[in-house]
């Protein structure tokens, strides 16, 4: 079966429209429904409890953040960020660099040296 483009947009288009109704339906109006009870009021002590519960939350939250912070060593350097554990790190001669003497096995020079 050799479809082209168009076809298979034609074949589509008429099975949609196939399956929608022809006639389209009228609307019919929802029934009526009965409006919302109105809400009573709640009591004060219920909305100073729901108020309570999420200051001891946060106070549980800002203990338990100042108890982990107090497990880590403080910084005592006077820079901010990571300061340096240990005797300060020399450059040896294998730390200045790459020895422009030596080729690596596999590279060709084309000018000669």
């Amino acid at each position: 079966m050799n479809l082209t483009h168009n076809t298979i947009d034609d074949t589509l288009r008429d099975f949609y429209r196939s399956e929608m109704p022809d006639p389209w339906p009228t609307m019919r109006a929802p029934a009526r429904t009965l409006p919302m009870p109105k809400r009573t009021a709640r009591p004060v002590w219920m909305r100073s409890l729901s108020r309570l519960a999420i200051a001891a939350s946060i106070a549980l939250l800002l203990i338990g953040y100042l108890a982990l912070a107090s497990l880590f060593p403080r910084d005592t350097g006077s820079q901010p960020g990571l300061t340096p554990v240990g005797p300060p790190r020399t450059l040896s001669q294998r730390d200045k660099g790459p020895k422009l003497d030596r080729i690596p096995k596999g590279f060709i020079l084309t000018e000669p040296r």
